[in-house]
């Protein structure tokens, strides 16, 4: 099976286990399932599902990690290697969950049925290949609106603090203001952001119960470069 790889994965490690997996290692697939997606089991349902949706979401993953169906490629043919593999398995999965509740939901609103548990095999799930991925977007569209509801100066201090790296003498400088004052209004945005960005994530999908460490863990799984993960 061809596959299109960086020359150097970060979690080299992680990508010859799933290269072990694709390849039939019967050790190899023992231990995704028994170790890596038992793991992913309790991370869905600490997001919110109940064990019995979580169960089925996991049962049909490990089947379309290894093997092809319905013409798609295995999921795991997706995995470069660039983030940990486990947090990689949790990204995919916890599409397929907001996918199917999304989906349950629309149903209700449709035609009046009671949602009840998630049933996997209501929708086709997304397979592991990025794009408009359920979870990116919503955690996009969150941190947008935390941004633009943000005071503007502290932003801009919160910013040459920490992606600009300015000491806070010279932002204080900058701002004619004490430096106690530069510390306070960074630390200001910084909890205004993470309480508004967990405010709309929760505001669109009430059933998600993700804590703003568990987004910024799928944002690594995107952009490890902005995490210091190379």
């Amino acid at each position: 099976m061809e596959r299109s790889v960086p020359e150097l994965p970060t979690f080299d490690d992680d990508f010859r286990f799933a290269e072990r997996c694709l390849a039939g290692d019967g050790g190899a697939i023992a231990d995704l399932r028994g170790n890596h997606l038992d793991m992913v089991h309790s991370y869905i349902v600490r997001s919110g599902a109940t064990a019995a949706e979580s169960a089925g979401l996991i049962e049909s993953l490990f089947t379309e990690c290894i093997a092809a169906t319905d013409g798609a490629r295995p999921v795991l043919a997706a995995y470069l290697g660039q983030c940990p593999l486990r947090a990689w398995l949790c990204r995919v999965a916890l599409n397929r969950f907001i996918s199917l509740k999304r989906a349950a939901r629309r149903d209700h609103e449709r035609f009046g049925s009671e949602p009840g548990d998630a049933q996997f095999d209501s929708i086709a799930a997304p397979d592991g290949d990025l794009g408009e991925e359920p979870v990116l977007s919503l955690v996009r569209d969150a941190i947008i609106r935390a941004f633009k509801e943000c005071d503007p100066e502290q932003l801009v201090i919160l910013q040459l603090l920490r992606a600009d790296e300015l000491k806070k003498a010279e932002i204080a400088r900058m701002f004619g203001c004490a430096i106690t004052t530069v510390t306070r209004q960074a630390e200001q945005a910084q909890t205004t952001l993470r309480t508004t960005i967990i405010e709309h994530v929760r505001a669109r999908e009430p059933w998600l119960e993700l804590t703003f460490d568990d987004l910024l863990a799928i944002c690594r799984t995107v952009l490890p470069d902005c995490f210091g993960m190379k």
